[in-house]
């Protein structure tokens, strides 16, 4: 819709607006989860669950919320969860407050009032050792990886034990690397004219951006969405549906 320039719309926060943008969520999940919808082949998740949203309003995105994605059993992997966790939560010496609700919520209270919101290491976590703002545990029945980064960096596996069992049986390489990163690879294919080339070509990545996006219609509703993907609607949330397809103004309209 039509609205007047507005200084709290840029250059980073447009993404806290609902009509510009889907918060951390939509930031940060096409690189994080990505990740995990590439090694088990992540179908359609049977539900999105709403398990934190803190301050989240009809025009402003949650300043902390987690998700949690069930998904069926697929071709690799029984059934699984996928916890998503971002923006800070206030602390126990801030709840204390009498007006905690006042407290700033950007980087002047970080610390001391807000704490990041992450998850609890699981158990074999080492003592002390620190969380990284953006990174992934897969966590298993003989142990977890851990990657600290959202993009694929430098894995390990805990306990120990199991590390130092992998490094001494590699197995033999079979994914395509690119050293130029996803940029380079976009590049290559459209010089080649392949676009199988570009590994998160639309057929890997609208899947992947569609799940994403069942966790905005979560958070924006307040409420769990089960999800038809043949028909693109979430079939026990009508809030949801009427979110689906956003209002554009005439003039906008591309292939939509």
């Amino acid at each position: 819709k039509e609205r007047p320039y507005a200084a709290g719309y840029e250059p980073f926060v447009f993404r806290t607006w609902w009509d510009f943008g889907a918060g951390a969520l939509g930031d940060i999940a096409c690189h994080s989860m990505d990740i995990p919808n590439y090694v088990f082949e992540l179908t359609t998740p049977s539900r999105v669950e709403v398990v934190l949203r803190e301050n989240c309003t009809e025009i402003s995105t949650p300043t902390a919320s987690t998700l949690r994605y069930h998904f069926p059993a697929g071709r690799n992997h029984g059934p699984l969860t996928l916890t998503w966790y971002d923006g800070h939560v206030l602390s126990d010496e801030a709840r204390r407050l009498p007006d905690h609700n006042q407290i700033p919520v950007w980087s002047e209270s970080a610390g001391k009032f807000r704490i990041p919101n992450r998850p609890t290491p699981p158990p074999g976590w080492p003592e002390g050792m620190p969380l990284v703002a953006n990174g992934q545990f897969i966590v298993g029945d003989k142990g977890f990886m851990y990657n600290p980064s959202m993009h694929v960096t430098t894995p390990q596996l805990f306990p120990k034990e199991r590390w130092d069992e992998f490094h001494a049986h590699l197995p033999p390489r079979t994914e395509l690397r690119n050293k130029g990163g996803h940029i380079s690879e976009w590049l290559q294919a459209v010089a080649r004219g392949e676009p199988k080339a570009a590994l998160a070509n639309f057929d890997y990545s609208a899947p992947l951006v569609e799940k994403v996006l069942l966790g905005k219609l979560a958070l924006r509703t307040g409420r769990d969405v089960v999800w038809d993907s043949a028909n693109l609607r979430a079939v026990n949330n009508d809030e949801a549906n009427k979110l689906i397809k956003p209002y554009i103004r005439d003039g906008w309209l591309f292939g939509v």
